[in-house]
């Protein structure tokens, strides 16, 4: 790390010594496995790209630490499967309706939610995100280090530093699909009425034992089904999506699926109003009773994008000008660039320099006096020196471009 002048030399070292690296554990065994293959498929022939290629990764990692804290035995809804050759199945969904009958019929019965808490949510999607941040500095940057604040209350995220830049980060992560758990009944279940034994009522919340084979992982509007075993298995459900992903075809699949989504949630809003698409129903914030609007992925969601902006400012006045001859860089970062938020949002201050009166030059008795304000340019700073997202990126400084866009990424990452 960066040795800090002696006037922010406390301040700089109490963050430091709360910094920590990437978990190195099944998370990030399953990203290695994803990208492996995702080279495989590039070299190929394959075009798909970072931007596509990391948030699915993205959101399948989070589905991952999903499934294995919030799986329980309660929680279930039946779906007696009378419209669908495959039969009936019972769904673990972490929106508000059954998977299957919301993307294929355009049915959205009710379900409970076993969607985690927001401090959960938080705290998954920040993990994940700095794995990811940390799989792409392998290639672009092997010496840089990113690492996490682990203060709660502190006020940055991650730190990227090369020994020349101190790189502070804002972390706004969410996903933009989250998939169920899907059992498959070999038939109908029943239950006893008024004395006389007869079909359970359709999408019924019922209770299964979870220790058990036969769960899978449901992509429905793929049709798409990985079997995931018996939750007893250690580090479940990591092994099986490992050993999934390690075949390139299934990886390609993965992409595909997401990016089918990504595309379907980028239709602006008359499309959407006139021709809703069901697979809609499984993409978090989608609402109509499903799943909140304000759960829209990353920095789509209003409060996130509101929220990051002013701590990437609060990052800039607190620390770039109190720390002359080190280089301080503010971002803000995400899984998922501004889409619907973009006009309102981002777009007309995303170029904003901010100031202070003390780095103004007195321009008294000169022929610009009344014209101009003029102010030292080590004085003025970037409002973002990168908006950081998988999805795209923004960016003010080329030293971050250089660690983090996907053009470096792919020329490393293909060259190794």
């Amino acid at each position: 790390m960066v040795k800090p002048p002696k006037d922010m030399k406390k301040n700089i070292e109490s963050l430091i010594e709360t910094l920590v690296p990437p978990e190195v554990g099944a998370s990030s065994e399953l990203a290695d496995s994803f990208l492996s293959s995702y080279r495989e498929l590039l070299e190929g022939g394959y075009s798909y790209s970072p931007e596509r290629a990391f948030p699915a990764l993205f959101d399948f990692i989070v589905t991952a630490e999903y499934l294995k804290r919030m799986i329980a035995d309660v929680g279930w809804i039946y779906c007696r499967g009378d419209d669908y050759s495959d039969g009936a199945s019972l769904y673990f969904p972490f929106l508000k309706t059954c998977p299957r009958c919301s993307v294929h019929l355009g049915k959205r019965p009710a379900a409970k939610s076993n969607k985690p808490g927001s401090d959960p949510i938080g705290e998954i999607s920040s993990n994940t995100t700095l794995l990811l941040l940390s799989k792409i500095l392998e290639y672009t940057s092997p010496t840089t280090q990113i690492r996490k604040s682990t203060d709660r209350r502190g006020d940055v995220d991650l730190v990227v530093s090369d020994g020349e830049l101190f790189i502070l980060a804002e972390v706004k992560s969410s996903p933009l699909v989250v998939y169920p758990l899907e059992v498959s009944l070999s038939k109908p279940m029943t239950e006893v009425r008024d004395g006389v034994t007869r079909l359970l009522k359709d999408h019924s919340s019922v209770t299964i034992q979870t220790v058990r084979d036969g769960m899978s992982l449901y992509i429905a509007h793929r049709d798409l089904r990985i079997s995931l075993g018996a939750n007893s298995v250690i580090d479940w459900p990591y092994p099986a999506l490992i050993k999934y992903v390690s075949d390139k075809s299934n990886t390609a699949l993965i992409i595909e699926a997401w990016g089918e989504l990504q595309d379907i949630y980028s239709r602006k809003g008359r499309d959407i109003c006139r021709n809703i698409d069901n697979r809609r129903w499984i993409t978090c914030g989608c609402g109509g009773r499903v799943d909140d609007s304000k759960n829209v992925p990353g920095l789509d969601r209003t409060d996130d994008i509101k929220k990051g902006t002013y701590q990437a400012l609060k990052l800039g006045a607190y620390f770039k000008e109190k720390v002359p001859g080190m280089s301080i860089l503010a971002i803000l970062v995400s899984n998922f660039f501004p889409n619907r938020t973009n006009g309102r949002y981002l777009e007309d201050i995303k170029d904003v320099l901010w100031t202070k009166p003390e780095y103004e030059v007195d321009l008294k008795n000169s022929a610009y006096e009344d014209e101009m304000r003029v102010f030292k340019k080590s004085g003025v700073f970037n409002l973002y020196d990168a908006v950081l997202c998988f999805t795209g990126s923004l960016f003010h400084d080329n030293r971050i471009e250089q660690l983090f866009s996907s053009k470096r990424f792919l020329e490393s990452f293909l060259n190794e």
